[in-house]
C-alpha cells in the first residue's frame, strides 16, 4: 500500500479508536469510507441556510461512494458497457437537464468519442484500459474510499449550491505477477439544484478530472 494513503488511514483508524475508548489495530480497523467534515461558507449559509447546505454535502458524498468509483464500471476485461449500465443508478441524482446531457454524452462516448468519455469520468469512472489488471478473485476489488476537502458554496444569483470535495479511491487489481494497488484521486466539483418538492437536491453539473497511480503489491 502506497505510504501516504496507508499513513491517512491508519491515522483514521486511531482517531476512531480514541474517539470510542476502545484500542485499535490500524491494519485490522481500517475505516473503508471516510467522509471529512463538511464546511459551509458563508454565503452558502445566507443563501440557503446552513443545515439545507450540509444536506446538499450530503447528496453528493452519498452519490460520490456509491457511484463514482463503482466496481461493476471498473473490470479492465470488460471491453464494452451498454447505455444502461452507464446509467443506471444515475438517473435519479440528475436534473432532467443533467439526464438528457448525461445520455447524449453516454451515446457518444460509447461510439468512441473520447471527449464524451472524459465527461461521464466527471461522475463516474468507467472503461479502465489496463488489460493486464484483473478483478480480484474474491470479488474484493475496492479497498477504501475518502473524502476530503468538503465545501458547500453559493452560486450567484442562484438557489443553487457548489460542492466541491476530493474523492480518494483504494482498489487491488490482480495481475499475471504481483498484485497491484491502484489509487484514484479525483477533484470533484457539483452544482446542486434543489429538487422540484424541494426536499432534497439533485446534481445539475458536473466535472472531476482524476488521476490513477499503481505500484506492485509484494506479497
Amino acid at each position: 500500500m502506497k505510504k501516504k494513503t496507508f499513513a491517512i488511514l491508519a491515522l483514521l483508524a486511531l482517531m476512531f479508536g480514541v474517539l470510542t475508548g476502545c484500542t485499535v489495530d490500524p491494519d485490522q480497523a481500517v475505516p473503508t469510507k471516510y467522509v471529512e467534515r463538511v464546511n459551509v461558507t458563508p454565503e452558502a449559509k445566507a443563501s440557503v441556510g446552513e443545515q439545507r447546505a450540509r444536506q446538499a454535502a450530503k447528496v453528493a458524498s452519498d452519490f460520490t461512494l456509491a457511484h463514482g468509483t463503482n466496481p461493476k464500471l471498473l473490470d479492465p476485461q470488460k471491453s464494452h458497457y451498454t447505455a444502461d449500465e452507464l446509467t443506471k443508478g444515475v438517473e435519479g441524482s440528475l436534473t432532467t437537464g443533467a439526464l438528457n446531457s448525461w445520455r447524449n454524452r453516454v451515446n457518444k462516448a460509447l461510439a468512441g468519442d473520447e471527449d464524451a468519455v472524459d465527461a461521464l469520468d466527471g461522475l463516474q469512472l468507467y472503461s479502465i484500459k489496463e488489460p493486464t489488471w484483473q478483478v480480484p478473485t474474491n470479488g474484493k476489488l475496492i479497498v477504501s474510499q475518502l473524502l476530503t476537502n468538503v465545501e458547500v458554496d453559493a452560486e450567484n444569483d442562484t438557489k443553487n449550491v457548489i460542492v466541491t470535495m476530493h474523492h480518494r479511491t483504494v482498489a487491488h487489481y490482480e495481475t499475471d505477477k504481483s498484485p497491484v494497488e491502484v489509487t484514484f484521486d479525483r477533484d470533484l466539483t457539483y452544482t446542486m439544484a434543489p429538487s422540484a418538492d424541494g426536499k432534497t437536491w439533485l446534481i445539475s453539473e458536473y466535472t472531476g478530472p482524476y488521476r490513477l497511480d499503481s505500484e506492485a503489491l509484494l506479497r
